[in-house]
């Protein structure tokens, strides 16, 4: 208990009544904010909308409203529009508009062609008169819209699609798979949303029939994007952290005012500012409370309001951000994210056969155990030789951005990269590509051939022989399967 008060010293429980949340209920909760009152939905266990929950901020009071719904909007004067898939709706989103003066929901008759229900996390927004939505990932097989955007015009009760000029944020837009983002958190500030983050497929090893036999089925992602609802407009943010990583994330949550978004993912929350474009992490003394699933995030009157499943069950957290200790930099190390391979300040020399890297000695023992260990004030120059030029390169610009770039894509300069990592001691890496392999017929030889001695690697191909042995034994040499099985 004593660790739980030094971790949310600075956070506060906002109690429930008694039965407003029953066990099982308010997964994957959304929320919106209007007229100082925070709105939650949410599903239960078996996947049905739960009636919508309210926390009145100013009266600090809880209550329920008799509707059900998803991914909820508001014109922010008394109006919360929600989606949802009646049994007779060919699968695609009808919209409820509720009153809060009157307390009754009504099913919008809309025509054109509504969007198909989607796997969540999807957005949607209200502006100036209109509803948008896009996002989630295709539920049916062929369905290509997935980098659609939608809108819905609340006056002539009319579906369209916006067309819009930039790239939608997927791995291949407007194909079926690739074409899709889900598990981002969205924010409206003005007339541009930005989503943060989510999870996309990968389109090089991609099977199209099974979604199976690819080490990169789908990935996460750290990406910012801005959609200019008024100039329908896709660009891509380069944001630069500040002393701290920004990881890939699905199933996290977002909030934000004119100045900062806040984003929360595993306990931790990070602010990005809108005019800068940099991003810094909440210290550690502030750890936030830990959140099981997806959750969801508002800011109201400079107080961030958390809300999310736990294991005591469903809570309220609320932070005061105007406290100036809570942005002070967890790591006083200088940002070298532009100094890759840049001679004039570089202190140390990474020959790999005869091309060079020009390196920094304290980015490369920052995340490599080994050369922390070796490195002496006096080299300045290593040299290397297990490992051909380019793996080397990817592996130290990765350590140049935290660690945070897309993993190769091909076969063989991932595993070499899985390989080198483990070699120099590079945990970060080492536990992204741990993460991310997926042992397969496609790829259980290889696996086997140039990571099969790294422990997790090796368990990896074992599990998957275990369950495969037919397979397996047709793909392996009768004396890797015999070593492999030894270890049963």
């Amino acid at each position: 208990m004593e660790e739980e008060k030094i971790h949310f010293s600075f956070w506060k429980r906002i109690e429930s009544s008694k039965g407003i949340f029953k066990p099982g209920e308010l997964l994957d909760p959304e929320s919106v904010i209007l007229n100082n009152r925070l709105f939650i939905t949410g599903r239960d266990s078996e996947n049905n909308p739960v009636d919508l929950r309210e926390y009145d901020f100013e009266n600090d009071t809880w209550d329920v409203h008799s509707v059900q719904g998803f991914h909820p909007c508001t014109d922010g004067n008394s109006t919360i529009y929600l989606l949802i898939i009646p049994d007779n709706s060919d699968y695609r989103y009808q919209v409820i508009e509720y009153s809060l003066e009157t307390l009754t929901g009504t099913l919008i008759d809309t025509t054109g062609i509504a969007p198909k229900k989607r796997k969540p996390t999807v957005s949607s927004l209200y502006f100036q008169g209109c509803i948008y939505f896009f996002g989630g990932m295709q539920i049916y097989r062929g369905d290509a819209t997935g980098s659609f955007v939608y809108r819905l015009d609340l006056e002539t009760k009319e579906w369209s699609n916006v067309e819009y000029s930039g790239q939608f944020p997927a791995t291949v837009p407007h194909a079926p798979h690739t074409g899709c983002r889900s598990g981002h958190s969205t924010v409206l500030v003005g007339h541009k949303a930005y989503i943060f983050g989510g999870t996309m497929i990968e389109d090089s090893l991609l099977n199209a029939e099974c979604l199976t036999s690819s080490i990169f089925d789908n990935f996460n992602t750290n990406d910012l994007h801005e959609f200019d609802i008024l100039q329908s407009r896709w660009s891509k943010i380069a944001y630069k952290p500040i002393a701290c990583m920004i990881p890939t994330m699905t199933q996290h949550a977002a909030a934000a005012n004119q100045q900062f978004m806040y984003i929360y993912y595993e306990e931790k929350i990070y602010r990005y500012e809108f005019q800068t474009q940099n991003c810094y992490k909440l210290k550690k003394s502030l750890k936030a409370p830990k959140c099981k699933g997806q959750c969801t995030m508002q800011l109201i009157n400079n107080y961030l309001y958390l809300f999310g499943n736990t294991n005591e069950g469903a809570m309220l957290y609320r932070l005061n951000l105007g406290k100036g200790w809570v942005w002070v930099p967890g790591d006083t190390m200088p940002d070298y994210s532009n100094f890759f391979n840049h001679q004039p300040t570089s202190d140390l020399l990474v020959k790999v056969g005869d091309q060079k890297i020009y390196a920094h000695k304290q980015v490369m023992c920052r995340f490599s155990s080994l050369l922390r260990r070796q490195l002496t004030p006096g080299i300045r120059t290593i040299s290397i030789s297990e490992f051909p030029f380019i793996v080397i390169n990817m592996l130290v610009e990765q350590l140049y951005q935290d660690c945070q770039l897309e993993l190769p894509r091909e076969l063989s300069h991932f595993l070499q990269l899985y390989r080198a990592a483990h070699w120099l001691g590079v945990e970060e890496i080492v536990m992204r590509c741990q993460s991310a392999l997926n042992v397969s017929p496609a790829n259980l030889r290889a696996v086997i051939d140039l990571v099969g001695d790294i422990p997790s690697a090796r368990q990896k191909c074992l599990d998957y022989v275990k369950t495969h042995l037919k397979e397996s034994a047709m793909l392996l040499a009768p004396e890797q399967l015999s070593e492999l099985l030894q270890n049963l």
